[in-house]
């Protein structure tokens, strides 16, 4: 069977690709295999720290800032030579703003989560609680402080 490209390359590729996938689907024999079970966590995990949430924070509003960027951008498209080229500067700009918004949004309630299980990690174990970096004039440095 000869399927017609229209131009594409990769289009015969692909309608291969998914002739070989769905032909291997139907005549596959039996079940399919069960897949073997998560092992459980380690007894340390619990020990351990999770994220603090700075890098989701951190990204979360770089995309906020460009989103704003982006809105801010939209009065000036409206100079722009032709209507059609203002029409697309507006909507390039709008769709823009709405993608960093969908995404950093989410990760600033991502890093809000985080932060918060990290603070509640802390204060469940006291004795790295005094764990900190400090910078100083050439490098930074790793502080514990600790009470006797």
């Amino acid at each position: 069977m000869r399927t017609k490209t229209h131009g594409c390359p990769w289009l015969g590729a692909l309608a291969a690709a998914v002739a070989l996938t769905t032909s291997s689907v139907a005549l596959a024999d039996g079940p399919v295999a069960a897949v073997a079970p998560v092992a459980a966590p380690r007894a340390d995990a619990a020990a351990r720290p999770g994220s603090d949430g700075t890098a989701a924070g951190v990204t979360g509003t770089v995309l906020g800032v460009g989103a704003l960027g982006a809105i801010l951008v939209m009065p000036a498209c409206t100079g722009i030579g032709s209507q059609t080229l203002s029409r697309d500067c507006v909507v390039g700009a709008g769709g823009t703003a709405i993608v960093f918004l969908a995404v950093g949004m989410p990760l600033l309630a991502l890093a809000e989560s985080q932060n918060h299980a990290f603070k509640e990690w802390k204060a469940a174990h006291p004795g790295l609680s005094g764990l900190g970096l400090s910078t100083g004039k050439s490098a930074g440095t790793l502080t514990w402080t600790a009470q006797f």
